[in-house]
């Protein structure tokens, strides 16, 4: 059939989601304190009295900054092990604060999943082509649904992060940051490759309490929704650790260091602290020492 041009109530609904995605993601924190810079500011987050530093990364597949942080932090992520715990958050909007969730097509274009439910702002601004806001919500629900199906070994989610370094390395271009979404093929190439059990993913991808396409609810989007709604996320990508948003350039050093300083017991910082200054003036150096200091269970392959 012959492509639909859109309408000036497309463009609006688009542009609308666009500013209201800035606008949510850079609202004010509503609760706790104001976000911090523990590194530069010589101090502890908080108080990690268990010897365990939980963090989190609220981001978008659809960020660069931060694919190139998921990369970049991997072997220290590694290094780390188990004392750390991660969680990391996609950003998903609630269609239905946009009127997505009314005639979906006509409304919102192709911003949004399962008519309307789950949707994500067009991450190259060009509704009649190019990557849409439908594939970036997708990749999301991709990325959660291994999350959730991926075993963890020594505090570690291993085929999490080798299945994000995966897909970023070898889907899309470098020129074209955008173009790693153009192909399902390739995300399931790099499924394959991460995941022992790469069937259960594709399952919860395409049958996640009801199919993506077809107006049903999607647990795991729906949660990351509620979570998002609760969170004060100052903007994408942000780095939380215990329970605060560290307020610096996103970089693996800078969020090593943030993880470092939020031990209470000089006796719980974990070898591979002591390798984050080094990153700056030796990457084979850093990497080198995080290697050393890796456990051998959590190790990542060579």
């Amino acid at each position: 059939p012959e492509a639909r041009m859109p309408s000036s109530t497309d463009v609006l609904r688009s542009a609308a989601l666009a500013a209201a995605a800035v606008c949510l993601v850079g609202r004010p924190v509503a609760r706790g304190a104001p976000a911090v810079d523990p590194v530069s500011q010589g101090r502890r987050l908080a108080n990690a009295s268990d010897g365990i530093v939980a963090w989190s990364l609220w981001t978008s597949a659809a960020d660069p900054p931060s694919e190139l942080f998921m990369r970049d932090f991997r072997s220290a992520q590694f290094a780390l092990a188990s004392s750390q715990r991660f969680v990391p958050h996609y950003v998903i909007y609630n269609g239905s604060e946009f009127g997505c969730r009314v005639n979906s097509q006509d409304t919102c274009g192709t911003l949004c999943l399962n008519e309307g439910r789950y949707c994500a702002p067009d991450p190259d601004s060009e509704p009649q082509g190019g990557i849409s806001g439908a594939d970036v919500a997708r990749e999301h629900l991709r990325r959660l649904c291994v999350w959730n199906a991926a075993p963890t070994v020594d505090g570690v989610r291993r085929e999490f992060w080798d299945y994000v370094t995966t897909f970023a390395a070898d889907c899309g271009s470098a020129t074209d940051p955008f173009s790693r979404f153009a192909s399902a093929e390739c995300a399931d190439s790099a499924l394959t490759e991460a995941l022992a059990n790469a069937t259960r993913v594709a399952a919860c991808v395409s049958a996640a309490d009801g199919t993506p396409g077809e107006d049903v609810a999607i647990d795991v989007l729906d949660a990351e929704i509620r979570s998002f709604e609760t969170t004060s996320a100052l903007q994408i990508p942000t780095l939380r650790v215990l329970g605060e948003d560290v307020a610096a350039a996103l970089s693996a050093d800078h969020a090593l260091r943030a993880i470092c300083a939020s031990y209470a017991n000089s006796s719980d910082v974990p070898p591979a602290c002591s390798c984050a200054d080094l990153r700056a003036e030796d990457e084979a150096a850093y990497e080198t020492c995080l290697a050393d200091t890796a456990s051998p269970t959590a190790s990542p392959a060579p």
